[in-house]
């Protein structure tokens, strides 16, 4: 969401019109072409197949609640924290995300790559994951033989505690 660090975000009115703009997959095939197109996906093997892939995948409910979800999400706070080799990959069409955001994340990483790949909306089924693949597989490589894992020492983990009261509770 808008923030005066982050002129990338949406209004909340915004918001509400790209999450009607996404729930027409859902109407007729030709509307829902229109909606997925203006994500960025142009052929139309990677927009059938798109279409396809909602619809069998999620209800329109799920969809708006994953929505709601995704709007919920800021995560600027903890990008310095990240201490790992990061690739932050950007789709050069994306209509949804601005090519800022993943600019802003990349420089707000320690350690991070910013690779825009042009052609490439927000959601890509077609030949834009081959190149997202190259550019993955590149990375691992450079990580792999800089032994780029091994340059900081983490001093915190990530752990999960389970406490369980057996006294007293019903059996």
């Amino acid at each position: 969401m808008w923030a005066e660090d982050f002129p990338w975000g949406r209004s909340e009115d915004a918001y509400r019109r790209e999450v009607d703009q996404a729930l027409r997959v859902y109407a007729s095939r030709d509307e829902a072409r229109e909606a997925v197109r203006a994500l960025g996906m142009q052929g139309d093997v990677e927009v059938e197949a798109f279409i396809d892939y909602i619809r069998w995948g999620a209800s329109p409910g799920m969809l708006g609640a994953l929505y709601r979800m995704n709007r919920e999400i800021d995560v600027r706070d903890i990008l310095p924290a990240v201490r790992v080799p990061t690739l932050v990959l950007h789709g050069g069409a994306d209509k949804v995300i601005p090519l800022g955001v993943g600019a802003y994340i990349a420089k707000h990483l320690r350690s991070a790559r910013f690779v825009e790949i042009p052609g490439v909306g927000h959601l890509t089924l077609g030949a834009g994951g081959t190149r997202i693949q190259v550019e993955i597989e590149q990375f691992l490589k450079e990580v792999w033989e800089a032994v780029g894992w091994e340059d900081t020492e983490p001093d915190r983990v990530l752990a999960t505690v389970l406490f369980t009261d057996g006294s007293g509770s019903p059996r």
